[in-house]
C-alpha cells in the first residue's frame, strides 16, 4: 500500500480471489506497518471466504498477520451492515428488523405508559423519526426487491386452462410453466403464476399495456411479503388498534400511508444515479463499473425498476435525469400505487368502504382527532374489520340471510362510512 489516503474507502476489508493473493497482501500490509511503526489491532481482524450457500470448504483457510492467525468468522459487520459468507444481505436485512423491532418496543411501552392515549399522527410521526432510519439503514444496497422470471396473471376464467387461457398473450416458446395458485373463489378466478424463460421478456410484458380483463403483476414486488415491510404495518395496525388479520392496504389507505418500500427504492434509485454520475472514491467507482459489466443482480433490479415504472430511456442515458429526480421516481410509484389499491377496492369490501368519498390519498379525517381518541379506534375497527366480519358471521350462520342484520336494508357500504 503506497498511500494511507488511497485505502479509505476500502477501510479495513480487503478482497483476494485466493488464499495465496489474500495473504500477500496481509504481508505487504505487515511490512508497511513495520516500516512506519503503526500498531494493528489483531483482534479485532477478522478473514471470511465467501462461498456459495451450502457450500462445505474441504480444507479451512488460515490466514496470518505477521505471526498472528487471525479468527475466521461466518458474518461480519462493518459500518453497520452484516455480511454474510454467502454474499447475500438475508443477514442483514435480519439484523435491520431486529433492532428496528427492539425500538417499536420502546416506544410501545411509553405508550401503554401513557394509558394508549396517544393519536395516530403523534405514533406515526415517532415511528418516521425513530424506526424508519434504523429500519431502512443500508437499505440503497439491500433493499431492491430480487429478480426472477415469474409474473402473476390476473382475470382469467376458471373454464379455461393456464395454458389456454395465455395462449393468444403470449409467445408460448417464452413460457416456461403456468398454473393457478390460492384456492379457489365464485367472486374472482384465481391468479396464475407465470414463469418465462428470459427476463428482458419479462419486462416486455410489464410494460405493455394490459387488456380490460386481464392484468399482469410483478411476482417480484409484492409489498406485504417484504419482511421489512411487515414492521411498518404491523406498527400501523398497533396504532388503529385494529387485528393483525385487517387487509393490509386498508390500514395504509385510511391513514394514508404508502409501502415502506417505496422511501427505500427512491434510496436506491438516488444511489445509483450518484454512482453513475462518478464519485470522488475511485474503489467505489471500479466496482460500480464492474457490476455493470458482469450482470449484477442489484444492477439488473434496477432496470427491471426503470424499466416497469416507465423510465427506461434515464435507465439508458442517466446523464439526461435532474438532481431531483428520484422525487419523481418516488411520485410515479404512489400514482401507480393508488391506481392499483382502487382497482383493488372493487373485491375488498373494507378497502371500497375506506376509499369511499375519498378524492385524495390522505388520512382519514377522524384517525387525526385528538379529542376522543378511544372513540377513534373504534370506528377504525369497524371501517377496517368488516371483511372479519363478514368471514365470522358466515361461519357462524352459513352464506345465508340469517347473516344480514335486518336493520341494514341498504347493499352498498356508504351507510357505515
Amino acid at each position: 500500500i503506497r498511500d494511507v489516503e488511497r485505502s479509505r474507502g476500502l477501510g479495513d476489508v480487503y478482497k483476494r480471489q485466493s488464499k495465496k493473493g489474500l495473504q500477500n497482501c496481509l504481508n505487504q500490509l505487515h511490512r508497511y506497518c513495520n516500516k512506519w511503526a503503526l500498531t494493528v489491532n489483531t483482534d479485532k481482524s477478522k478473514c471470511m471466504v465467501c462461498m456459495k450457500p451450502g457450500t462445505i470448504e474441504k480444507t479451512p483457510s488460515s490466514f496470518c498477520f505477521g505471526s498472528t492467525v487471525l479468527n475466521n468468522v461466518n458474518k461480519f459487520t462493518y459500518l453497520g451492515i452484516t455480511l454474510n459468507k454467502a454474499g447475500n444481505f438475508k443477514t442483514a436485512v435480519k439484523d435491520r428488523i431486529s433492532k428496528a423491532n427492539r425500538a417499536l418496543y420502546m416506544i410501545r411501552q411509553a405508550f401503554s405508559s401513557n394509558d394508549g392515549c396517544v393519536s395516530n399522527k403523534v405514533s406515526l410521526k415517532i415511528f418516521d423519526s425513530q424506526v424508519e432510519p434504523i429500519l431502512t439503514y443500508g437499505s440503497a444496497v439491500w433493499g431492491i426487491p430480487r429478480q426472477t422470471n415469474y409474473l402473476y396473471c390476473e382475470g382469467i376464467d376458471e373454464k379455461f386452462s393456464p395454458k389456454a387461457g395465455l395462449e393468444k398473450l403470449l409467445d408460448k416458446n417464452q413460457v416456461v410453466s403456468c398454473k393457478r395458485i390460492g384456492k379457489k373463489s365464485t367472486a374472482n378466478p384465481r391468479k396464475i403464476l407465470v414463469e418465462f424463460k428470459e427476463f428482458d421478456y419479462k419486462l416486455k410484458i410489464l410494460t405493455q399495456t394490459s387488456s380490460n380483463h386481464v392484468k399482469f403483476h410483478d411476482f417480484d414486488i409484492l409489498f406485504d411479503t417484504f419482511k421489512y415491510e411487515k414492521v411498518h404495518t404491523t406498527f400501523c395496525k398497533y396504532s388503529l388498534n385494529v387485528h393483525k388479520s385487517c387487509n393490509s392496504k386498508s390500514i395504509r389507505a385510511e391513514l394514508g400511508r404508502y409501502p415502506i418500500a417505496f422511501k427505500v427504492w427512491e434510496k436506491t434509485i438516488k444511489y445509483w444515479l450518484r454512482l453513475e454520475k462518478g464519485t470522488d472514491n475511485t474503489l467505489l467507482n471500479s466496482a460500480f463499473s464492474e457490476a455493470k459489466n458482469s450482470n449484477n443482480l442489484w444492477h439488473d433490479s434496477i432496470k427491471r425498476l426503470m424499466y416497469v415504472n416507465g423510465f427506461s430511456n434515464v435507465f439508458n442515458n442517466p446523464r439526461i435525469a435532474s438532481q431531483k429526480f428520484h422525487s419523481l421516481f418516488r411520485q410515479r410509484l404512489e400514482d401507480q400505487y393508488i391506481q392499483n389499491i382502487k382497482s383493488d377496492s372493487k373485491s375488498s369490501c373494507s378497502l371500497n368502504l375506506i376509499l369511499l368519498g375519498k378524492e385524495k390519498y390522505v388520512a382519514t379525517p377522524y384517525t387525526l382527532d385528538k379529542s376522543d381518541i378511544k372513540s377513534t379506534k373504534y370506528i377504525a375497527n369497524l371501517r377496517c374489520n368488516t371483511s372479519c366480519l363478514n368471514a365470522s358471521l358466515n361461519k357462524k350462520f352459513g352464506n345465508n340471510n340469517n347473516s344480514i342484520c335486518l336493520l341494514y336494508t341498504s347493499p352498498s357500504p356508504r351507510d357505515l362510512s
